[in-house]
């Protein structure tokens, strides 16, 4: 996976092909860095089918395959109205507590995708995280 700041923040699920990095799926903030820091963020998901070279990928004229709804602790993947996967970070124990998440998915899912969205979701929101800690 790898990061890249724009006017949208977004993560690429990459993969390689004949020695060329290919973009599989492209996780991007729908706020703009430009944009009214009051507006929520909502995170979507775009499949590249076929994969994209990572020299030339865009999501213009895309629909996003899935969304975020209520990103950040707890949040939950949607397909239109269907949920698909769920986040959860809960823990067992106090030393757990900033270490990990469940990954709930839904019937019919591919569930390492789905484990490399969530990271995805993740590394996003960990890079805003860093850059405006200074």
């Amino acid at each position: 996976m790898e990061t890249f700041l724009s006017h949208h923040k977004k993560v690429y699920i990459t993969g390689e092909i004949g020695g060329k990095t290919v973009v599989y799926a492209t996780v991007k903030d729908t706020k703009s860095i430009l944009s009214c820091s009051c507006r929520p963020c909502r995170p979507e998901v775009f499949i590249h089918d076929p994969p994209m070279d990572i020299d030339h990928v865009t999501t213009d004229g895309l629909t996003p395959t899935f969304w975020v709804d209520k990103p950040g602790k707890d949040y939950v993947f949607m397909m239109g109205n269907r949920r698909v996967a769920q986040i959860m970070r809960k823990w067992m124990t106090e030393k757990a507590k900033n270490e990990g998440y469940f990954v709930e998915i839904g019937p019919n899912m591919d569930v390492a995708f789905m484990c490399m969205c969530a990271m995805a979701i993740d590394q996003l929101y960990m890079k805003v995280q860093a850059s405006s800690a200074y």
